[in-house]
């Protein structure tokens, strides 16, 4: 709770904006890589570079 009352009044609703949507996709990509975790499809998020093949476990 510190950092958005700190940008809040650093830089005004402008900054308090971007560390909302900073926190908000860091919260998106946590979310993203235990789902993937959870349904085994971590090998796709990191060795997929053409998405062509899948790795089976």
């Amino acid at each position: 709770m510190a950092a958005p009352m700190l940008a809040e009044f650093l830089g005004g609703d402008a900054f308090l904006g971007f560390i909302a949507a900073v926190s908000f996709a860091t919260i998106l990509a946590v979310v993203a890589i235990l789902l993937g975790i959870l349904f085994k499809q971590y090998p796709t998020f990191f060795y997929c570079g053409d998405c062509r093949f899948t790795i089976e476990y």
